[in-house]
C-alpha cells in the first residue's frame, strides 16, 4: 500500500483478508481507481482462448493480474487483446515448476526456498501429477526456514535425497536427514556428496523433483 500514489490506478490479486483490508483502506483514502482480481475469476479475466504455459492455479491469478494492469494502462500504453494473449502465451519462467525431459525421465525444477513457495509447489504437484510421488533431490540454505519446508514437502514425495548447495550458506545434508528421520510417516531419505552424484543416483526415477533453493536450481540447470 505504501507505493500507491494519488491519481494512479492500482490492482491486486491478494487473498489474505488482513492484507486486503489495508490495501482497500489506502485506496479509499487516496480515492484512486482500484481493482481486485478474484482468484476464482482469474481464468475468465484472461483474453479469450489464452493457453497459459505456466503450471498451477496460482499462475492463472498472476496472469490475470498482469492482464488487468495492461488494460488499466490502455490509455497510456495501448495493447490489443490479441497482443496481450500472445504475450501471456510466450511467457517463460525458468525454475517455477519448470518441467523438462531428461531421456525418458520427467524432471520438475522448482526454486521453492521458503514455506510459502513450498506450499505452492506441493499444491501444483497435486494438480499436475495427481497421485504421483516424485523422487526429490533437495538442497537448501541454512538461513532459510528449511524445517518447515521439509515438513511440507516430504509427505508428498516417494523418496528424498539431501544434497549440499555450492555455497557457504548451504545446510548440512546430515542435519536435514536427521530432521527427516524424526518426522512421522518415515519417508525414505538419504544424503549425497554433491549434485552430480545425486542426479546420477536418480537417473532411473521416472519422475524427479529438484528443489529447495534458487542457487541449487541454477546448478541443476
Amino acid at each position: 500500500a505504501g507505493i500507491f500514489k494519488p491519481g494512479r490506478p492500482a490492482c491486486t490479486a491478494a487473498t489474505d483478508p488482513r492484507a486486503l483490508a489495508v490495501l482497500r483502506a489506502r485506496a479509499r483514502e487516496l480515492e484512486i481507481p482500484w481493482v481486485e482480481v478474484a482468484s476464482e475469476l482469474a481464468e475468465a479475466s484472461l483474453p479469450a482462448g489464452t493457453k497459459l504455459p505456466l503450471a498451477g492455479t496460482h499462475q492463472k491469478s498472476n496472469a490475470a493480474l498482469a492482464a488487468t494492469a495492461v488494460r488499466m494502462l490502455a490509455g497510456v500504453v495501448p495493447v490489443s487483446e490479441e497482443e496481450l494473449r500472445d504475450g501471456l502465451e510466450a511467457t517463460r519462467w525458468p525454475g517455477r515448476f519448470q518441467v523438462v525431459r531428461r531421456g525418458g525421465q520427467t524432471v520438475i525444477l522448482d526454486g521453492a526456498h521458503n514455506p510459502d513457495g513450498m506450499r505452492t509447489l506441493v499444491s501444483t504437484l497435486a494438480e499436475e501429477f495427481p497421485g504421483r510421488r516424485p523422487f526429490a533431490i533437495v538442497g537448501v540454505l541454512k538461513d532459510k526456514e528449511w524445517r518447515e519446508m521439509l515438513e511440507l514437502l516430504l509427505p508428498r514425495v516417494g523418496e528424498a535425497l539431501f544434497t549440499p548447495v555450492e555455497s557457504d550458506r548451504s545446510a548440512d545434508p546430515a542435519e536435514l536427514l536427521a530432521h527427516a528421520a524424526q518426522m512421522p510417516g518415515g519417508v525414505r531419505s538419504g544424503a549425497s556428496k554433491n549434485l552430480r552424484e545425486a542426479l546420477a543416483q536418480a537417473m532411473g526415477e521416472p519422475l524427479l523433483l529438484v528443489t529447495g533453493s534458487l542457487h541449487f536450481l541454477g546448478q541443476a540447470m
